[in-house]
C-alpha cells in the first residue's frame, strides 16, 4: 500500500499540544488487497524513537465498504432495467 503521511491535522495538534508534529499527523493510506475476505485491517505506527503501536481499523474498512457495494448494487439494479429517466415530452 502506498502512504502519503505528514499532512496538516490542526485539530489533532491542538488536542494534542505536547505530541511532537501531531499538527502535521494526517494520512492518507491507498491501494488494493488481495481478493479474498479480510478478518483484520490494521495500521502499524512506528515512532522515530523505536516504539511502535498497532491500531484495528476494521470497522472503519467494513462501514466504507457496505457504503460501496450498496451504491454498486444500486447501479446493478438502474442498469438491469435500462435507462430509468421519465420520457421527455
Amino acid at each position: 500500500m502506498s502512504v502519503n503521511y505528514g499532512l496538516a491535522r490542526d485539530d489533532v495538534g491542538r488536542a494534542l499540544p505536547g505530541f511532537v508534529d501531531a499538527a502535521r499527523s494526517g494520512f492518507v493510506a491507498t491501494g488494493y488487497t488481495r481478493p479474498g475476505v479480510i478478518r483484520r485491517f490494521a495500521i502499524e505506527a512506528r515512532y522515530a524513537d523505536g516504539g511502535k503501536a498497532t491500531l484495528d481499523v476494521t470497522s472503519a474498512g467494513e462501514s466504507v465498504a457496505r457504503g460501496r457495494r450498496r451504491l454498486r448494487e444500486i447501479g446493478w439494479i438502474l442498469r438491469a432495467y435500462g435507462d430509468c429517466r421519465p420520457p421527455r415530452p
